[in-house]
């Protein structure tokens, strides 16, 4: 139920947990003796802690258990889709301005990844400083590099020099995910993302379909998705819970 993320705390220098509070029957959620629920009771209490849970948007007794343990709702995630028959048949023609990532890109996309955030779930938590939600991203496309995250990463060029990438993992079921895409803040609304987009449909045909997940805050992204045919199929609340008290005080 409560999963250590050994990453984000290296980050945060602090324990880190994942809470999958789904896996907690309902009729039980609200027994404060239930072993694990004593031992949440006792991560909460920790100095300092950070433990975030990602539920569905209906599981409504877990929401409101949530809400009682002092979660804040952060972020709501939506998830888009488009199905490879959708993918428009006339993208054969491959953009010149769109091409798979080498090594000899990582200090210019890692410092993209650094810089181009605002509506993610850590940006978008007051409790996260700002610095630790950018060193978050900017790891986040390091690892690609280290080839610990991620099958493909696409970039895109404005007059030789890299203005956005697009970070790609292969699922199960032969589902491609958008795990990360940004456009530098120089370079936006001039169809830097449709690129991308673009050249991903002309590659992978043999996909079943493709999905990316973004914020209900994040209004371009959406519309980029719906634009580009993608449909909405699943939405969940984002909580994170901090040690409030330790925080003020560390401020």
């Amino acid at each position: 139920m409560l999963i250590l993320d050994n990453w984000l705390s290296k980050i945060f220098n602090y324990h880190v947990y994942k809470f999958d509070v789904e896996s907690i029957p309902p009729n039980i959620l609200f027994d404060d003796n239930y072993p694990d629920l004593v031992d949440l009771k006792e991560k909460l209490q920790r100095e300092p802690v950070f433990i975030y849970s990602k539920i569905s948007t209906a599981s409504m007794e877990h929401i409101i258990f949530l809400q009682q343990k002092e979660f804040n709702l952060i972020d709501t995630n939506v998830v888009f889709e488009k199905k490879t028959d959708h993918f428009n048949q006339q993208k054969d023609k491959i953009e010149s301005n769109v091409r798979f990532a080498n090594n000899q890109d990582e200090s210019v996309v890692v410092t993209c990844a650094k810089e181009s955030f605002a509506y993610s779930r850590f940006h978008l938590d007051p409790y996260v400083p700002n610095d630790i939600a950018n060193q978050i991203k900017e790891e986040w496309l390091k690892n690609y590099f280290k080839g610990m995250r991620g099958n493909f990463l696409v970039v895109a060029e404005t007059n030789g020099a890299i203005t956005g990438f697009t970070l790609l993992l292969k699922a199960n079921n032969n589902i491609l995910i958008i795990d990360l895409i940004a456009v530098d803040k120089s370079f936006r609304k001039q169809g830097v993302a449709s690129s991308m987009i673009d050249f991903i449909e002309s590659h992978f045909k043999d996909q079943s379909s493709l999905q990316v997940g973004t914020q209900v805050s994040n209004i371009p992204s959406i519309r980029l998705y719906e634009s580009h045919g993608f449909r909405n199929i699943e939405s969940k609340y984002v909580f994170h819970y901090h040690n409030i008290e330790q925080r003020c005080a560390e401020k």
